[in-house]
């Protein structure tokens, strides 16, 4: 018996239609769990490909419903999605799955699941299942003086059968949903966490497997990830407050589609039954008279060169929070279309460096600097190398440092002259970030070649970080 059985649509029990049938043929070949489960059930019911596929859909469409009529020899098939679409759980597990065909897929894989394993521990459901596939099953044509056509002693009546079952049905997929509902729930917090929630357009254009190899990573840096959306946060938030305090001068009159620096004459013409289409031609065309705008921007808005140490100190809360700060610069850099580029970098061998266009970052991107583990000593020399020789290129000419690290480091007076010449040089500056314990005596060294120095990481502290750099 193969999944790849054609599966007979007059046996499904909720509405579908060729784009619903299509979304599930593809969720089905790019989730080898979904495709198991499918095989899996197949072994006891033999319609399990078409309950399969009417569970997808339920939890897929915008808004699915049943068939009418209950499609001959479906019974047990139908109980169950009655089950599942008359559950409290149902609904709560759609807020997910919606027009969301990954989830959808991993939620019905959830369902399945239990669902089989109900039917598998239940001598009696899985009697009920052998019923379901005799009543599929063709009848032998009967011969003269055999008597009418069904109606016998010996006939099933299948639809009394599901009935006397049902409560252990309702127990079956409520547990799957409950199951369906928890698993989602993680999923999403690991989409958001990552900076992919509902609705972005990455997410959008991901694929099953990079969404799959995501939520899997997301995993194995729970933790990490913790931080990575709180930093995250903060970093909008103190943008935010960055552009709330950008002053903007007058400076001149323009043309363009701004409404709220139009010119007076502009807005009183919107009063008039007539001339407010002229109003609404010249914004269309960009001929709006307006006011033009000067904006003092803050300090600090170039490119981003970020350091980050990953030797065995770090571990494991200042790792966590160090990767954190570091997706908080990164999603700063995003923002404002800024480059960046990080170097994670550990002992004097060990390192992993990305350059990121306008700060544009995938989620793949994202996975790669998370799944980045080292462990071993500290070298600053290697990383400082590196940032040195990128801000010698174009792209990230008089870019901002930022070290992120636990370490006390005491540089020898040569290289403290070689950092400080190149800064003058190419009109840098350095911000350490210290996650770690933090003496006097470091601080009176570190001023002697780093620029600024946070070593409390506080949320306004760091909030302060984001504004400035």
């Amino acid at each position: 018996m193969t999944i790849d059985k054609r599966i007979d649509n007059s046996k499904q029990n909720v509405r579908q239609d060729a784009f619903d049938k299509l979304t599930w043929t593809d969720m089905r070949k790019s989730s080898d769990v979904l495709t198991e489960k499918v095989l899996q059930g197949q072994q006891f019911l033999d319609l399990f490909p078409e309950l399969s596929q009417d569970v997808f859909s339920s939890l897929y469409k915008f808004e699915p419903t049943l068939t009418e009529e209950v499609p001959t020899g479906t019974e047990l098939n139908r109980k169950q999605m009655e089950s599942i679409m008359e559950s409290e759980q149902y609904n709560t597990l759609r807020t997910y799955t919606a027009l969301d065909d990954f989830s959808s897929a991993m939620a019905t894989a959830d369902v399945l699941n239990t669902v089989i394993q109900r039917f598998e521990s239940d001598p009696e459901l899985q009697e009920l299942a052998k019923k379901q596939n005799e009543a599929n099953k063709p009848k032998p044509k009967k011969g003269k003086g055999e008597g009418g056509c069904g109606g016998g002693q010996g006939e099933i009546n299948l639809s009394d059968e599901v009935s006397k079952m049902a409560t252990k049905i309702r127990q079956a997929v409520k547990a799957g949903l409950k199951q369906a509902e928890k698993n989602a729930e993680e999923n999403e917090e690991a989409f958001e966490a990552l900076g992919c929630g509902t609705g972005s357009p990455e997410r959008k254009q991901m694929d099953f497997a990079d969404k799959k190899t995501m939520l899997e990573q997301y995993k194995k840096v729970k933790n990490m990830a913790k931080y990575i959306g709180k930093y995250r946060n903060l970093c909008t938030s103190a943008r935010s407050e960055r552009i709330k305090n950008t002053k903007h001068e007058l400076c001149g009159v323009t043309l363009g589609n701004d409404i709220i620096h139009a010119l007076p004459q502009e807005l009183a013409s919107l009063n008039h039954d007539v001339l407010k289409y002229d109003v609404f031609r010249k914004m269309a065309e960009h001929q709006l008279l307006q006011y033009e705008m000067e904006t003092d921007e803050p300090t600090g808005m170039g490119s981003i060169v970020c350091l980050v140490d990953d030797s065995g100190s770090m571990y494991d809360e200042n790792e966590y929070i160090a990767r954190g700060v570091m997706f908080g610069l990164m999603e700063c850099a995003k923002k404002d279309s800024r480059n960046f580029a990080v170097d994670i970098f550990s002992g004097s061998r060990n390192n992993f460096s990305m350059e990121i266009p306008n700060g544009q970052y995938t989620a793949k991107q994202m996975m790669e600097l998370l799944k980045v583990s080292y462990g071993g000593g500290t070298s600053f020399k290697e990383p400082l190398n590196y940032a040195m020789n990128i801000i010698k290129t174009d792209k990230f000419k008089n870019a901002d440092i930022v070290i992120i690290t636990d370490d006390e480091y005491y540089p020898d007076s040569d290289f403290i002259k070689m950092v400080n010449d190149f800064k003058k040089k190419h009109d840098c500056k350095i911000t350490m970030i210290h996650v770690g314990y933090f003496s006097e005596s470091m601080m009176k060294e570190l001023q002697q070649w780093v620029d600024v120095v946070y070593k409390d990481l506080g949320d306004e502290n760091v909030a302060e970080i984001y504004k400035n750099i």
